[in-house]
C-alpha cells in the first residue's frame, strides 16, 4: 500500500527532525572540536537547528501518519536493523582507529559509516535524495583526510553536519511543498 501524501509528509517531517537533530550535534561538535566554538557561532547554530527543527515540527502537525500496516511494520523493522548495523559498524572503525593507533581518524569514519547507512535507507524509504547524500559526505570526509591530515576530526564533522542540514532542508522543502499543494494542510477527512 502506497503512503498517503499526509503520512509521506508526516514522514519526511520525521527524517528532517532525525537529519536536523544530527546535524547539529556533527556541526556543534565540529564547531568545538576545532576550538571555534564562540557564544556568538554556537547561537547561531543553534537557531538555525531551531529554525530547521521548527520547520519539521511545524510540517508534523500539518500531516497524520498512515494507519499502522504489515508493510509499515517492515519498515519499521528494517530501519531498526539498518541502524544497528550502522551502530556496529561504528564500533569496529572506532576499535580499528584505536588499533591503527590513529584516534585522528574516529570521526572521519563515523561519518564514512554515517554516510553509508543513508544508501539502504534511500531504497528503504523510496528516498533518492539519500543517494546524493552518501558520496557528498563521503567526498568530504576524503578531502577533509587529504587537506587535514591529522586535524581532519572538525574538518569532517562540520562538512558532515552541512550535509546533514542541507538534505534536512531539501527534504523540508519537499514537504512543505506537498501542504501548499494541499492547500495549507494535509490531514485527512
Amino acid at each position: 500500500m502506497a503512503a498517503s501524501l499526509s503520512g509521506r509528509a508526516y514522514y519526511i517531517a520525521v527524517g528532517v527532525i532525525f537529519l536536523g537533530s544530527f546535524g547539529a550535534v556533527w556541526l556543534i561538535g565540529g564547531v568545538f572540536i576545532a576550538g571555534r566554538a564562540t557564544p556568538a557561532v554556537v547561537a547561531l547554530l543553534a537557531a538555525a537547528a531551531l529554525f530547521l527543527l521548527g520547520g519539521a515540527a511545524w510540517l508534523r502537525a500539518r500531516a497524520t501518519p498512515d494507519p499502522a500496516s504489515e508493510e509499515s511494520e517492515r519498515t519499521g523493522r528494517a530501519f531498526v536493523q539498518v541502524n544497528i548495523a550502522q551502530y556496529v559498524a561504528m564500533a569496529l572503525a572506532v576499535m580499528g582507529a584505536r588499533l591503527a593507533h590513529r584516534p585522528d581518524l574516529i570521526p572521519v569514519l563515523i561519518s564514512g559509516v554515517v554516510a553509508l547507512h543513508f544508501l539502504p535507507l534511500a531504497r528503504l524509504f523510496g528516498n533518492p535524495v539519500y543517494y546524493v547524500t552518501t558520496p557528498v559526505i563521503l567526498l568530504l570526509d576524503a578531502v577533509a583526510v587529504v587537506r587535514h591530515a591529522h586535524e581532519s576530526a572538525p574538518a569532517a564533522a562540520i562538512a558532515t553536519g552541512v550535509v546533514l542540514w542541507c538534505t534536512a532542508a531539501f527534504q523540508l522543502m519537499r514537504g512543505l511543498r506537498m501542504v501548499r499543494r494541499a492547500g495549507g494542510a494535509i490531514l485527512p477527512s
